[in-house]
């Protein structure tokens, strides 16, 4: 049964972005918010998103492998820090931000309690809600490159509100 649900997950990673391009309608590419950011902070802002793909991949062989202290360090890895506070403060868009802490705050140390339990359900099942994340900051948010003719300031950072009792530990 686990393996059902590890092989459903990977099929989901794999295949939503083609999915989403294939099924994405101009009207719907339009209507996402556009981060207007430097392109320096675009490029860091991809670098960022791709890691957290790639290491979603391994948290999934990991799990395949029953190997819970590698989900949990992989977990460690992408959880919310202070430079991870810094880049979703600059980015000034205040749902972003949550989106950001939601992923980075609440996902992650979802993921790193259930493997610590050796809980395959509850990691797999907090493994989803970090896709689910993933994939409604997709559909909201866009970014593009500026022209290297237009003037751009940077927006005034949001301010961070982390979850209840949660501390930044590095």
């Amino acid at each position: 049964m686990r393996l059902t649900y590890v092989f459903f997950l990977i099929l989901l990673i794999l295949c939503f972005p083609t999915y989403a391009q294939n099924h994405e309608s101009e009207d719907t590419a339009n209507n996402r918010v556009l981060l207007k950011i430097p392109y320096e902070d675009r490029d860091d802002l991809l670098h960022v998103m791709r890691n957290n793909l790639n290491n979603l991949g391994k948290m999934i062989e990991a799990m395949a492998n029953n190997d819970y202290a590698s989900v949990q360090e992989i977990a460690e890895k992408m959880s919310f820090n202070k430079k991870k506070g810094k880049g979703l403060a600059h980015r000034g868009n205040k749902a972003f931000t949550a989106m950001g802490l939601q992923f980075h705050a609440v996902d992650t140390i979802a993921v790193m309690k259930a493997a610590q339990k050796k809980n395959s359900k509850t990691t797999l099942q907090s493994m989803a809600k970090m896709v689910n994340t993933c994939v409604a900051c997709h559909s909201t948010f866009r970014v593009t490159e500026w022209p290297a003719d237009k003037a751009y300031n940077r927006p005034k950072p949001t301010k961070l509100v982390l979850p209840k009792g949660y501390k930044i530990t590095h």
